[in-house]
């Protein structure tokens, strides 16, 4: 079966993963559903900050601005998770940062991007914070294993619009793998999301050639990750012989979620001759001090 079908798993009393690699790793039977039924177990309450609650039409600029920057005001969106087939059914806290640093964007006017595409979406919280009163050009997509498009497409029919659900697609994109004419046909991209997709060293490699795919010289991507283990260094090493990576300094809530061992880096695809595969002296000590 493909490398990402050998599930990784949550241990029921831990907030952390358990790992498997896919050579010793046997699935058990009863982890994986033999239909496509969706075993909902816990909500997922995320507040989508650039998006208000209605203030009726006499509402001004201001009052309108101060309302999408409190949390109190905000279009909260339910995610259902599904653990059953894996830790990918939960809204882990990398996918908070990232919705919340795409909403700061969207807030401040920064957020130019008309074509998204997010990697291991799971419950597609980032993907779907993306979706929430989009711009009339933009679309975006959310794309995991085959396993986990019925529980995308869950949260997207229970939390969209029928106007931004317009504007989404909910696809399978198995890393390592070829792009389907589905995802081709999404591309060029102009920024590509993923959150807390290095859970898994064999799974560095597969991440990494499927990005290469997907990103043209002009995308961005946006890395949110949990610092679990030495071996995510291993990650970042690879990455930076393709992609040029940067941490994300203007995240409003960077201080807070550092101290839980949070990350969010930016990365584009590096033009011209390949560098050293050491990377740059700016990222160096970054991956030093906190991998």
């Amino acid at each position: 079966m493909p490398l990402l079908d050998d599930f990784f798993r949550r241990d029921s009393d831990s907030s952390e993963l358990s790992f498997s690699d896919a050579e010793s790793y046997v699935a058990d039977g009863d982890l994986i559903p033999e239909q496509e039924a969706i075993h909902v177990g816990t909500l997922h309450q995320h507040p989508v900050r650039h998006a208000a609650v209605r203030l009726g039409a006499g509402a001004g600029a201001g009052e309108l601005a101060n309302a999408r920057a409190d949390e109190a005001a905000a279009r909260t969106i339910t995610i259902h998770e599904d653990t059953q087939g894996g830790c990918g059914g939960k809204a882990w806290p990398a996918a908070t940062v990232l919705s919340n640093y795409i909403s700061h964007r969207r807030v401040a006017g920064t957020f130019p991007y008309s074509r998204i595409f997010e990697l291991g979406s799971g419950t597609g919280l980032v993907g779907l914070v993306a979706a929430v009163e989009p711009p009339a050009d933009q679309h975006v997509a959310v794309s995991d294993l085959e396993l986990f498009v019925p529980l995308m497409q869950l949260n997207a029919d229970v939390n969209l619009t029928a106007s931004e659900k317009a504007q989404l697609s909910v696809t399978a994109c198995c890393w390592g793998e070829p792009l389907s004419d589905k995802v081709k046909s999404l591309l060029p991209l102009d920024l590509i999301l993923a959150a807390d997709c290095t859970y898994l060293e064999s799974l560095f490699d597969p991440l990494i050639s499927t990005l290469r795919e997907l990103a043209s010289p002009s995308t961005e991507i946006w890395i949110s990750y949990k610092k679990r283990r030495k071996a995510d260094k291993r990650f970042w090493l690879r990455l930076v012989k393709y992609f040029d990576v940067h941490e994300i300094m203007d995240h409003p809530d960077r201080e807070q979620y550092r101290l839980d061992s949070l990350y969010l880096y930016r990365a584009t695809l590096k033009t011209g001759p390949r560098r050293s595969p050491a990377p740059p002296k700016a990222l160096r000590g970054v991956i030093d001090r906190e991998i």
